[in-house]
């Protein structure tokens, strides 16, 4: 069965409870995180062992290694007009 490839916006809370929630299941696989700089996000990824890291929520959306997208609804990354 191939593992289903999710890609986690916002590293802060990302990190803490949607990386952990999604490695619990076998189906999932953390493929890629978001965070509001490229440079934060790389330094997560690395700590957390996820292989791609994005500077903008788009980015990680609009990338061809991820399946599924999980974030914070109304965190920082929301477009408030």
């Amino acid at each position: 069965m191939q593992e289903t490839r999710f890609g986690v916006i916002d590293a802060g809370y990302g990190q803490t409870v949607l990386v952990p929630a999604i490695r619990r299941d076998p189906r999932a696989e953390v493929a890629a995180i978001a965070a509001t700089s490229l440079e934060k996000a790389r330094r997560v990824a690395t700590r957390a062992g996820i292989p791609y890291a994005y500077g903008t929520w788009q980015e990680l959306v609009d990338s061809e290694g991820i399946d599924a997208d999980g974030r914070l609804i109304g965190g920082r990354h929301c477009d408030r007009r």
